[in-house]
């Protein structure tokens, strides 16, 4: 390991003075440490020695260890990629006392106001400074660390100071715009740094673009994006028309919940292509990269590295175990024999895979209390009489005819597979057009979720996936229990009012019950005042059950909140739940490879 350029800041009220520590020789030779993207740089240039800046004493990292425990230290806190710890010439000692310096601190320092050097109230940890160092050397970070570790802090970290070197853009989700708005503040400080958000009508957007360029952030959702962006055309798809933001030089572009672009013929996939084309920095996260299997991975690459990942054909060749499949197209059978470990060579060291069971994450946590996830309890549910006639029917004869003389019909197996899912929950309600809208004569599943409900004294979660299922169970559970505030979200909730609901929520009673879809709140959402999460219908994506189990378990977190999921038995609830479980294990062994090689990395394993 060479010099570290980068250093920690801490305030001694014993002396007076804010010290700087340094890595190795560099407390020695200022001229090599850069200080131009520092705080306390002078007009006159960099900080040559203490005696040009007298209020900030310079030490040795090994010095700072032996004074942590002798000194009044008041505060401690880290400005950049602290990865002389884990240097494997430290000592177990030195790795215990920089442990506990991890654990006492006490927020960030607002580093991009130069006259001010307060930190921030907000919290920021050690773990979410190392994609720094990560983008410096690659230009390019991965961000797979699991739901509730701070992704979006942690890819603020990541610029650091250098969002002043031009335009960022930030895309992500509708639903996640707020989140991205309170970062922004909190991170660096309110009127800090100036952002924009691209929303609203055709001419509001308009007007808002002309603005690009005089702001630090730009914030868009990936439906917007599409409408202002040109991009490539893919097989049988159309190139998009050249628009606003097409000839932006983007010092950074910020993919949040970047499987959104797994799929590469899908137009926002492309636009995002085509917005990171020149951009110096692309950043890339989610908690689930692949929700089917490693051919997920390719697009979200793509974009964070198009020399590299040029074309999908060269990704299987190189990674893939790929077999004809029964109606003639390829199907991925996963990794093929060496696919993995030299995936891992490739991208194991600028892709972030945290857990919070984590060493590094442990220790920056070691004055929090971090619940464990608890496991999921299934509850198997019995079909009543008439769901039982109604399912075999169809299930048999794409066909089912109830007691009033009201035909279900199901066009083809697809469809006979959705069929099947309303009638383990419900009865399904159609229109004059055969359509279903609704559900009613509800499942067991509301006398279980009832007595659940009753049982149970605290804030409870219920997730279903499909909203006429959520809108079922609110109608039945809000007639018969009464001394419960009940609330709903569904695709169809405005953000504002959603954004009010699970304030309320967060903030209410002790005693309230939020029924919602999975889609709508698997992302970018904090339900940590939850005691209870319940299933009443289990989601299709693997990706929505990690996503909507992450929602309780974040920083911040102190019990370990129980999961139960109702399953109707023999039904397609019971085949879905196996098949989700299947999707789980890719990603599982990726994570855990992921961890192997990061540590392999360090150990100087080839």
């Amino acid at each position: 390991m060479g010099k570290w350029n980068g250093f920690i800041l801490d305030y001694c009220p014993s002396r007076e003075k804010f010290i700087v520590v340094l890595h190795r020789g560099a407390a020695d030779d200022m001229t090599a440490t850069n200080f131009y993207q520092y705080p306390w740089q002078t007009e006159a240039g960099y900080v040559s020695s203490s005696a040009d800046y007298p209020e900030y004493e310079i030490v040795s990292a090994k010095g700072y260890a032996e004074w942590l425990f002798t000194e009044n230290f008041q505060t401690v806190w880290d400005l950049t990629t602290c990865r002389w710890y884990e240097n494997m010439h430290c000592t177990d000692e030195a790795e215990d006392r920089i442990s506990y310096w991890l654990s006492l601190r006490d927020g960030v320092v607002n580093y991009i106001n130069k006259d001010d050097i307060t930190p921030n109230n907000d919290r920021l940890f050690g773990y979410q400074w190392d994609n720094a160092g990560i983008a410096r050397m690659a230009g390019s970070v991965f961000i797979n660390d699991g739901t509730g570790l701070g992704k979006t802090r942690s890819a603020l970290a990541v610029l650091d100071n250098n969002f002043r070197m031009g335009p960022n853009i930030i895309v992500c989700p509708n639903n996640a715009i707020p989140v991205w708005k309170s970062e922004l503040e909190k991170f660096w400080g309110a009127g800090v740094c100036d952002y924009i958000v691209i929303e609203g009508k055709k001419k509001e957007r308009e007007a808002q673009l002309l603005h690009v360029d005089d702001v630090d952030f730009v914030i868009i959702s990936y439906s917007t994006l599409i409408t202002h962006i040109g991009c490539d055309h893919w097989v049988d798809n159309l190139a998009r028309d050249k628009k606003e933001l097409d000839d932006i030089k983007w010092n950074s572009v910020i993919v949040d919940e970047s499987h959104r672009i797994k799929n590469p013929k899908a137009a926002r996939t492309r636009c995002c292509w085509r917005l990171a084309k020149e951009a110096k920095y692309r950043i890339a996260l989610t908690a689930t990269p692949m929700t089917i299997d490693p051919q997920d991975l390719w697009a979200q690459l793509r974009f964070l590295s198009p020399r590299e990942f040029p074309h999908i054909t060269h990704f299987r060749r190189r990674f893939l175990d790929m077999e004809k499949g029964f109606h003639g197209g390829l199907e991925c059978k996963g990794w093929n024999e060496n696919g993995q470990e030299n995936y891992e060579a490739v991208m194991g060291w600028r892709t972030t895979r945290r857990k919070f069971e984590d060493r590094k994450v442990s220790a920056a946590l070691a004055h929090m209390t971090v619940p464990e996830e608890a496991p999921l309890l299934i509850q198997n549910i019995e079909l009543g009489s008439q769901q039982k006639r109604a399912y075999n029917r169809m299930v048999k004869h794409l066909v089912s005819i109830d007691e009033d003389g009201q035909m279900l019909v199901a066009k083809n197996v697809a469809e006979r597979y959705v069929r099947l899912r309303q009638i383990a929950n419900g009865k399904p309600v159609l229109n004059d057009r055969d359509e279903v809208v609704g559900l009613n004569m509800p499942s067991n599943k509301v006398p279980a979720l009832k007595q659940i409900i009753e049982d149970a004294d605290c804030k409870i979660v219920v997730f279903a996936e499909h909203s006429k299922v959520v809108g079922l169970m609110y109608r039945e559970l809000s007639d018969c229990i009464f001394d419960r505030p009940f609330h709903v979200i569904t695709g169809d909730t405005k953000t504002v009012m959603r954004e009010h609901i699970i304030k309320e929520f967060q903030e209410g009673p002790e005693r309230d019950v939020l029924i919602c879809t999975t889609g709508t709140m698997s992302e970018s959402v904090s339900l940590t005042s939850a005691g209870l999460v319940v299933f009443a219908q289990e989601p299709a994506s693997s990706r929505e059950m990690i996503q909507c189990r992450g929602r309780v378990r974040r920083i911040g977190s102190t019990i370990v909140v129980p999961a139960v999921a109702l399953r109707s038995e023999g039904t397609v609830e019971v085949s879905l739940a196996g098949k989700v479980e299947n999707k789980l294990k890719y990603l599982s062994d990726y994570l855990a490879n992921g961890e192997k090689a990061f540590a392999d990395l360090l150990l100087g394993k080839e």
